[in-house]
């Protein structure tokens, strides 16, 4: 008998940029919400435009199961988005560069 395997999801832009990148809204068929987590397997959460999710990673998509993606997202079980990124504290001593001249020597014929 084999093993169900549990998805695990988070939601946002800075878990699903990490396996696919932002379509234009010209040819978007894909409404990208986060990465999805299915064993060993990691990609982006896309809906599709016909209410599908698929794991995106690049361009290559797999089918997810719906009712597993369906009962993770309104039970609550999707991790909350994450914070993306903070800007680093700046350093209170500047560092000095130094730049030398090299003296170029003609060679003598």
């Amino acid at each position: 008998m084999a093993k169900s395997v549990r998805l695990h999801v988070r939601l946002g832009e800075p878990d699903w940029s990490k396996y696919t990148y932002a379509r234009n809204s010209d040819d978007a068929c894909f409404t990208l919400l986060g990465s999805v987590h299915k064993g060993q397997q990691h990609g982006a959460l896309a809906q599709k435009i016909d209410g599908d999710y698929v794991m995106l990673v690049g361009d290559y998509e797999m089918p997810l199961n719906q009712h597993q993606i369906r009962a993770a997202l309104q039970s609550g079980r999707a991790g909350p988005p994450r914070v993306t990124w903070t800007a680093p504290k700046p350093n209170k001593t500047v560092p000095v560069v130094v730049v030398k001249k090299r003296r170029l020597v003609a060679a003598s014929v």
